[in-house]
């Protein structure tokens, strides 16, 4: 990943100031709020974190690795972008984030705003016994990817903070990924970073550990379960839930067709392998 230094232009103090007064019109932080006692939120502690934000992607690739040593993660192989098969790469973006590559960078007090009204309309909806699913409100802002790697960065350091707080917070992290890098960058971060079950942590180890192969020798079945795991790792790994993870393979496929990322007959012949990995590493193999 090349290194990329933040513009000068980058103004914390401004972004604190927004957060502020999104937390202070947040229905969820007024309850939560008044439950815990919580004093008034400062700008000062929003202006703490986004100063100690990486300045770089350097430090970014630091801050991943740092977060992963705190797990007990060993180092893994890294796979480059440019060396994998475009196959690969599409059953991703197709599985997480289908407009990742066409989106434009996001404005960040608009991204906090939608993020407040949304919040603020499911609670309303709750307590009126209705339902929205508010967790897609700033999908048009922020990419899948770069929300996954912030939750993953922030995780020990925020533990049970109010929800709307610490998701104030991703956003932070999710500006800053977005400033400092490009969509190749990003995407590449994010498979060498992601769990997909089975003790395997990076795209490069799960392709050994569920085929015995590199990334390079996939098929796109084989990717597009791949792509699959990282939704619930733990779940679609599990042989017991082999039919609904062969269900959200297919899905990817289908998607990948319907996009134009591989002919309709490609994705169907596909989907209609057995949905088969390697026994290996004290886990049993699956057969669908």
């Amino acid at each position: 990943m090349p290194a990329r230094a933040l513009s000068s232009s980058e103004n914390c103090s401004a972004k604190a100031a927004i957060l502020v007064i999104a937390l202070k019109n947040s229905f969820h932080w007024q309850l939560y709020a008044q439950e815990k006692g919580e004093p008034e939120p400062t700008e000062a502690e929003f202006l703490k974190s986004c100063e100690e934000l990486p300045s770089s992607s350097t430090q970014i690739a630091e801050a991943l690795e740092q977060t992963l040593t705190s797990i007990n993660v060993s180092k893994r192989e890294i796979a480059s972008l440019t060396a994998l098969p475009k196959k690969v790469r599409d059953a991703f973006v197709v599985a997480e984030d289908p407009e990742f590559y066409q989106r434009p960078r996001a404005d960040f007090s608009e991204c906090v705003g939608r993020l407040i009204l949304f919040s603020n309309i499911a609670l309303a909806r709750v307590m009126t016994r209705g339902s929205i699913d508010a967790s897609d409100s700033t999908k048009l802002c922020y990419s899948r990817f770069s929300r996954t790697l912030a939750r993953s960065l922030i995780l020990t350091q925020l533990g049970l903070q109010s929800t709307i707080k610490r998701e104030l917070t991703e956003m932070l992290w999710q500006e800053r990924l977005e400033a400092l890098l490009d969509k190749d960058a990003l995407l590449e971060t994010y498979l060498n970073h992601m769990y997909f079950g089975r003790g395997a942590r990076g795209v490069a180890e799960a392709a050994r550990r569920y085929y015995d192969k590199k990334p390079s020798e996939l098929a796109v079945e084989e990717a597009a379960y791949l792509a699959a795991l990282v939704k619930a790792p733990t779940y679609y790994s599990d042989p017991k839930n082999s039919q609904k993870a062969q269900e959200r393979r297919n899905w990817v496929l289908s998607e990948m067709a319907a996009r134009g990322f591989i002919p309709s007959g490609e994705a169907e012949a596909a989907a209609a392998r057995p949905l088969t990995v390697v026994e290996r590493h004290g886990f049993r193999g699956l057969s669908r």
